[in-house]
């Protein structure tokens, strides 16, 4: 299928009372537009400006769709599935509401469980995914053992991806109480479009996490293997190549 590429403008927008605090964005607008919004979130590491998550949605919005980038407004899953979902609301009263929902690592997780919850989705799109949000923790035993015993509100900075992270305990609780196979049963009863695309050589979150999250859906879905893209999307083509396989996979479902 050959997608007709339009150019597009990038403004800046701060999405307001968001369920915790201000919730900072940016919009992708393509001068012709399909018709289809799409809502993209980042890894757990990045923000809307990151490489990955910034050309994935600068490349769905050269391909017709009007994509909004948002930063989480905390790192807890649960609140960035309550962002997503706030956000859509506030598309839908301005603009018009998100058909296509699409997610990276961590951000993949959260995508998965607002997806059933937001009416308009009719399609979601996760880019290397862990099936377990759970496991994201996992190779940092240390903290983990040291926030086990504290108190509410405790927090570590922890250098991750080049970055400072700060981990509350109120974070890893969150994804203690998470139950992935859940989240994606609900898209299949809602029957929301799913496709999955993880590279095989993925060092982040193994390759199998695909596997597990299509064998957990109950309507047919798609799994796209990407040997060519780093897990963050910085390799040069890596954003691009997910933005398009993405951008066709979702056309008949979303416009």
């Amino acid at each position: 299928m050959t997608l007709k590429v339009a150019p597009i403008r990038s403004t800046n927008v701060t999405v307001p009372e968001g369920p915790h605090g201000m919730i900072e964005a940016t919009y992708d607008i393509p001068a012709e537009h399909n018709g289809a919004v799409a809502l993209v979130a980042h890894c757990f590491t990045c923000n809307k400006n990151s490489p990955g998550v910034s050309r994935v949605s600068k490349t769905l919005a050269r391909h017709g769709y009007a994509s909004l980038r948002l930063t989480f407004s905390d790192l807890t899953l649960s609140h960035n599935v309550d962002d997503l979902h706030h956000v859509a609301t506030w598309l839908s009263e301005k603009y018009t509401a998100p058909a296509l929902l699409v997610g990276h690592s961590l951000g993949g997780a959260a995508a998965l469980r607002a997806g059933s919850r937001i009416p308009s989705v009719k399609a979601v799109a996760t880019i290397g995914a862990p099936f377990d949000p759970r496991h994201a923790a996992i190779t940092l035993p240390d903290l983990i053992e040291q926030l086990a015993e504290a108190s509410a509100g405790t927090y570590l900075d922890v250098p991750l991806s080049g970055r400072s992270i700060r981990i509350t305990k109120e974070m890893l609780e969150d994804l203690a109480r998470s139950v992935p196979a859940r989240d994606i049963e609900a898209l299949g009863r809602k029957k929301v479009n799913l496709m999955v695309a993880h590279s095989p050589f993925d060092q982040t979150v193994p390759f199998r996490d695909a596997l597990k999250i299509i064998d957990a859906a109950l309507q047919p879905a798609s799994l796209i293997a990407v040997p060519e893209v780093d897990h963050l999307l910085t390799r040069r083509g890596s954003g691009q190549r997910v933005g398009e396989l993405i951008a066709a996979w979702a056309q008949p479902y979303v416009t």
